[in-house]
């Protein structure tokens, strides 16, 4: 879950924390799950 005072910056948090996790999952030579596709109910 994100914040931000617009949809644009709640997006850009959201990227910054993924980025952020995948940063320090390879670091720690954690595996990183494969993208899955988002499908909206």
């Amino acid at each position: 879950m994100t914040l931000g005072h617009s949809y644009e910056e709640a997006i850009r948090q959201g990227q910054d924390t993924i980025e952020s996790w995948i940063m320090v999952a390879e670091q720690d030579g954690d595996p990183i799950p494969s993208p899955k596709p988002f499908i909206a109910a």
